[in-house]
């Protein structure tokens, strides 16, 4: 580590290899199991060399290790955007992604939650505004939209479960009404997170990036096919359920609390099983409420990567529509391209190392293995040639004259 210092000292602030000492200072670090310092080299690395793949990669590596993550996702992206060739990178980036899938995340990276994007986010806000309100008509007289967010909401619960009951109800009828709630709420979140629409650039990039306005095309583009398929419906609903449930949990005068307590013991055993987090039951309410996120987001996320999947496999049936296939999978890229927490992406790979279990069985004939393969290439090539048209590549450097201070 001295080496590193004195070669820091030496060079000029201007100097062309300073960032790559940084950078080689910055896994010295990591193998000291000094992640913290780790981290620190590779954000001073990437403030002086910000088109450099490797500097985005050691500090993913040292957020990796300190679990963060969905920053470890982002700076591992990044890193792949400048460096696609790189192998390390793109496994760095699927343990970030695996990591995503298990560990409950901090709410300030729970960008997958819609209209969670901003300070004023339509799940926190609503939660925080009607802890201070006192009846239900107060509530919706100080918060308007909120409340009616929250009866959106309930809408898209109750449709779900009575399409759940085929027999009592038109599927078809009772998912558009859903569908119509769920899209009335994306627009009040939106409307929230970024404001109401203006014709500007600006206005329509944040919009673009944020979530309420992807599971707004995934409600228009279900309505415009007409056909109520089960997994993206529960993917809406699952989301609904988990902020409604906060909401009541976080209001008094709506549910009184006497009336939750007897839930509490049966409600931690269920969430231990559904989040995997074996002290759930002793964590704060905030944290408890972000592993809900983190699974309800994931839940969702995979519930939309597995329709893709039965549409391509309903091809071989005479219920096919092509049609249909086109548009959900353009839906499905247009959210890969845009993931910016790391949910859709490990939804993929979960869903992934779902499908190449099945097809390794022994008895499963070898060309389904060959032609999944072709599907999954083609489509991954397609997708990563558009995220990275217009990228450039990462740049090469000259010889370090520290030469001590370089690691291959």
């Amino acid at each position: 580590m001295e080496f590193f210092s004195q070669a820091i000292e030496e060079v000029k602030s201007d100097d062309e290899e300073l960032h790559i000492i940084y950078s080689n200072r910055s896994f010295a670090y990591s193998k000291l199991e000094n992640f913290d310092k780790a981290l620190e080299d590779a954000d001073k690395c990437i403030s002086l060399k910000e088109d450099w793949a490797k500097g985005h990669a050691r500090k993913g590596f040292a957020l990796l290790e300190l679990k963060d993550y969905s920053n470890a996702y982002n700076a591992y992206q990044r890193a792949i955007k400048l460096d696609p060739s790189s192998g390390n990178f793109k496994a760095g980036l699927n343990k970030a992604q695996v990591g995503i899938s298990k560990t409950p995340q901090s709410s300030s990276s729970s960008s997958g939650w819609y209209g969670n994007s901003s300070s004023s986010s339509s799940s926190t806000s609503t939660s925080s505004s009607s802890s201070s309100s006192t009846s239900l008509f107060s509530f919706m007289k100080d918060h308007p939209i909120q409340a009616l967010q929250f009866l959106t909401r309930v809408v898209v619960i109750v449709y779900f479960i009575l399409f759940l009951i085929p027999f009592f109800t038109n599927p078809l009828s009772t998912s558009s009404t859903l569908l119509m709630a769920a899209a009335l709420d994306y627009i009040l979140a939106l409307s929230l997170s970024v404001g109401f629409p203006q014709f500007n650039m600006q206005w329509a990039t944040k919009a673009m990036a944020d979530p309420s306005t992807q599971y707004l095309f995934l409600a228009v583009l279900l309505l415009f096919m007409r056909q109520p398929f089960l997994l993206p419906l529960f993917s809406i609903a699952v989301l609904s359920l988990a902020q409604v449930a906060q909401f009541v949990v976080s209001s008094p005068w709506l549910v009184p609390p006497s009336l939750l307590s007897p839930l509490e013991g049966p409600a931690t055993t269920l969430m231990v099983n559904v989040t995997g987090n074996a002290s759930w039951g002793s964590q704060s309410r905030s944290a408890k409420w972000s592993s809900v996120t983190t699974k309800a987001l994931f839940f969702s996320c995979t519930s939309q990567v597995m329709q893709g999947v039965f549409l391509v496999v309903n091809l071989l049936l005479p219920s096919r529509s092509i049609i249909a296939l086109f548009l959900y999978w353009q839906f499905l890229q247009l959210r890969y391209m845009l993931d910016q927490s790391g949910y859709v992406k490990s939804a993929f790979l979960v869903t992934d190392q779902r499908i190449l279990g099945i097809l390794s069985h022994q008895y499963c004939p070898s060309f389904l293995a060959t032609g999944y393969g072709y599907i999954k290439g083609f489509l991954k090539s397609h997708v990563e040639s558009r995220m990275n048209a217009g990228q450039g590549g990462g740049g090469g450097s000259s010889p370090s004259m520290f030469s001590r201070c370089t690691i291959s």
